[in-house]
């Protein structure tokens, strides 16, 4: 294969959501391959200096060679596919974001689905695809189980250069039981849960704290939550911003006890991580590994992970903290197909989180072990394999 080859990436470079960041560390490992990324998305300033300046070449050939191309398709209101290859960021029922770039015959998806809701519409966008690669082992199987005839499995990366283990920061107070909780505010995300849970900790740890990312540029779905059983009620937006602190204490913790981190770019993200203890993800489905996990992780820290859906990928591979008991999820919490998820136990997490405050050295011990074995799956290696699917005939 020639190095020199132009491959397409359509997702949108950013370090605010995740495929923000599939797109930006592919593009990134193309360049040190040699090869021509194709973008087709002005990249956003919030990359940062550093990590633009690691993708500049690709920044500039999309500002010079592509963009004219785009307003001139755009103008004429027509569409076209590329002469090489293309990744397409596929959302569930293989939904694609409107753009002048169709699927051509070389194209390749890349999906991380959470609901086997599909239609036969998205069955035949799929099947326009030369291949469709998966975020996880459980993703695979139910598209292979489609009779799809072309999928990869290919997990996602974690930065190494921001995700490593470090001694213990004081950003939160050293004398205080750090517990993070992060990901885009949803139902499926299973803040709710970690709510609840801690709420129980605390009222026997008084010196434990919870520490949240949990904004997101999708504020509006923090309204999946109104039929959770474990909540009073939903956050309130202010100025397009979740209004987390009062809504928290609302569900019985006190202001002292919870701390919102707001929007945190993903450079950022380590080193606030090693300021802390302890990490749950209590997720009801993830089609990925979920890479906010993957990234805790990395980090060393002790990590509390369901046992479901793609999620299931990092308790097969690392030595973290699974909630084994996954209850069925009550299918009138949501329109989706949840057939796959899993209903954590808000008892096992405490307990969970009782274990790692109580046996703090050997949680550590059990955290560095962890961040060891996910040296291997650093975005360097995961970008190949992702390359190779993409490139393979």
């Amino acid at each position: 294969m020639n190095s020199n080859q132009l491959v397409g990436v359509k997702p949108q470079l950013t370090q605010h959501h995740g495929w923000g960041l599939y797109a930006y560390h592919l593009t990134r490992r193309l360049l040190e391959r040699g090869m021509t990324p194709v973008l087709f998305c002005e990249a956003p300033p919030d990359l940062g200096p550093e990590a633009a300046a690691a993708v500049q070449a690709a920044i500039s050939h999309y500002h010079q060679a592509i963009l004219p191309v785009l307003a001139q398709m755009s103008a004429q209101n027509k569409t076209m596919s590329a002469p090489f290859p293309v990744l397409h960021a596929l959302f569930n029922d293989f939904a694609l974001s409107p753009s002048v770039i169709d699927i051509g015959p070389q194209d390749v998806g890349s999906i991380f689905f959470e609901s086997r809701g599909f239609t036969p519409e998205g069955l035949e966008r799929a099947r326009r695809f030369r291949r469709i690669i998966a975020g996880s082992h459980w993703n695979a199987e139910v598209l292979r189980s489609l009779g799809l005839p072309d999928v990869a499995m290919c997990h996602q990366g974690v930065d190494g250069r921001v995700f490593y283990p470090g001694p213990r920061g004081d950003r939160f107070g050293a004398d205080r039981f750090v517990v993070f909780s992060g990901g885009q505010l949803h139902l499926r995300k299973g803040q709710d849960i970690v709510i609840a849970a801690f709420a129980a900790f605390h009222r026997r740890h008084p010196d434990s704290l919870l520490v949240s990312a949990w904004h997101s540029p999708w504020p509006a779905t923090a309204a999946s939550l109104t039929r959770s059983p474990h909540l009073k009620s939903v956050p309130a937006l202010r100025n397009d911003r979740l209004n987390l602190v009062p809504w928290v204490v609302e569900q019985g913790l006190p202001a002292d006890a919870f701390i919102d981190l707001g929007v945190v770019p993903n450079h950022a993200l380590g080193d606030l991580l090693r300021s802390t203890d302890a990490a749950v993800f209590p997720n009801r489905g993830e089609g990925g590994t979920n890479l906010l996990a993957m990234e805790c992780l990395a980090t060393g820290l002790p990590t509390i992970l369901a046992d479901n859906t793609g999620q299931r990928d990092l308790v097969a591979a690392f030595d973290a903290y699974p909630l084994r008991r996954q209850a069925a999820v009550d299918p009138t919490l949501s329109k989706w197909d949840m057939s796959d998820w899993g209903e954590s136990s808000v008892e096992e997490v405490t307990a969970l989180l009782e274990d790692i405050y109580t046996r703090r050295d050997e949680a550590r011990t059990r955290g560095q072990a962890c961040a060891t074995a996910m040296r291997d799956w650093d975005w360097s290696a995961k970008a190949d394999a992702i390359i190779d699917a993409i490139i393979a005939s």
